[in-house]
């Protein structure tokens, strides 16, 4: 029988634990490449959602992920209201010799704490506050559950942070399609916030077209802009469409999810794809985005026909976009 010393049983835990995280995020990483379509063996590490390349220091498994900061606020959130609740309510259970509140209203505070952040979740617990002061005063003395308030104040914070993404200081994109790559550019009210490319453009059409008709990419182009023989509403066209789509998708995914206080609502579309009508239609119903005409961006002095074109060159119109986007 092996016997185990101390040091032994350590060092076997924390081996474990590394060779564990290490299979754990090798076997994610190659679910989600096979699902994709990608080469398990070939490619660099990158982000899900916007594409980036991961450096080292970004895939250490686990540790990467506390590093980043971005679960502190969450734990915050959830650690630091739920905690400053349970002291408040000890002291009250002190001086009133019986229970105040359950174990549970704690745990649910807990769980909207990691959704909202510490700044959500300490409205959450005003407003739980003030339901509760409203169903206490209606039960007349009698006992009631304080996580009924915690849930009405949940899904109150919850649509109080939607509405706020609506205000006036929404946050829109412009997307440029290129003819090799597409860029994204984010604002938040009139100022600018991030960049995104993306390695896909016009050119994957007309590549499709020029595979599935049998042309040269340059007689394929000319079939693109004059849709000869309906061929952007074809099915390899349309393949086309829904992989510019999804990346967009992604870019857009990644910035809601690195601000957490905003939510991205808006898409404008310009450049050489944005009078293709059926791109249009696919990137609207993938990115569930509301798409709004260019031409809203414009001051009337600029408006033309064709606003898809006429911005193509986003950073020439500083002084024609509205409220100093750009």
């Amino acid at each position: 029988m092996l016997h185990l010393t101390p040091f032994l049983t350590v060092y076997c835990c924390v081996l474990a634990a590394v060779f564990g995280a290490c299979m754990g995020s090798f076997l994610n990483c190659m679910a989600w490449r096979v699902v994709h379509g990608e080469s398990v063996l070939r490619g660099r590490s990158h982000c899900d959602a916007c594409g980036h390349v991961l450096g080292a220091r970004d895939l250490v498994p686990i540790v990467s992920y506390l590093a980043s900061g971005r679960l502190a606020d969450g734990l915050l959130g959830g650690f630091g209201v739920a905690l400053g609740l349970l002291a408040v309510v000890t002291v009250l259970e002190k001086r009133m010799g019986r229970e105040a509140m359950g174990g549970g209203d704690l745990k649910l505070l807990f769980v909207t704490g990691l959704f909202f952040g510490w700044k959500g979740n300490l409205l959450c617990l005003i407003l739980a506050c003030i339901f509760g002061i409203v169903f206490g005063l209606l039960a007349a003395g009698r006992a009631f559950p304080f996580a009924a308030s915690c849930r009405k104040s949940a899904v109150l914070g919850a649509y109080l942070r939607r509405m706020g993404a609506e205000n006036d200081d929404k946050d829109r994109c412009i997307v440029s399609i290129g003819h090799r790559s597409t860029h994204l550019y984010i604002y938040h009210g009139a100022a600018f916030d991030s960049r995104r490319e993306i390695d896909v453009g016009g050119r994957l059409i007309d590549e499709q077209i020029a595979e599935h008709c049998g042309v040269d990419i340059h007689l394929a182009h000319s079939y693109m802009r004059s849709d000869y023989n309906g061929v952007l509403e074809a099915d390899y066209a349309r393949e086309a469409y829904s992989r510019l789509a999804v990346e967009i998708m992604k870019a857009v995914n990644f910035y809601n999810y690195n601000n957490r206080d905003r939510e991205l609502h808006d898409l404008y579309i310009c450049g050489g794809g944005g009078g293709i009508e059926p791109m249009l239609r696919t990137i609207v119903e993938t990115t569930r985005l509301t798409l709004h005409p260019v031409s809203e961006l414009l001051s009337q002095q600029l408006s033309t026909e064709e606003p898809w074109t006429y911005l193509r060159a986003i950073g020439g119109v500083s002084e024609g976009i509205k409220g100093g986007l750009a």
